[in-house]
């Protein structure tokens, strides 16, 4: 079991970009993404050369199918809470 907490969750098209901090270390631009089989984390990568076609991780931990779950709700806690957010924005001109 690891001591993690979402930090930031960012929307981008049909995925989110999020922070966290794991067992103390902060990771900054994981992603949350759907795919043919459910949610599933992505983490930072990047593309060493022009040359290379290959993405790879720079960050990475190996979480348990439980750890990713919690994990993942998390985030998606964090969306609603932020769409919930976002309707009381809508009432903000109203003099009252």
């Amino acid at each position: 079991m690891y001591d993690f907490a979402v930090t930031r969750v960012t929307p981008y098209d049909d995925f989110y970009f999020f922070d966290m901090t794991l067992n103390g270390v902060r990771i900054y631009g994981a992603k949350l993404l759907e795919g043919e089989n459910g949610w599933f984390i992505g983490y930072p990568s990047k593309k060493p050369s022009k040359k290379s076609g290959k993405w790879y991780n720079y960050v990475w931990a190996p979480l348990s199918e439980d750890d990713t779950a919690e994990i993942i709700a998390a985030v998606m806690e964090r969306v609603d809470d932020d769409d919930n957010d976002d309707d009381d924005d809508d009432n903000d001109d109203l003099p009252f």
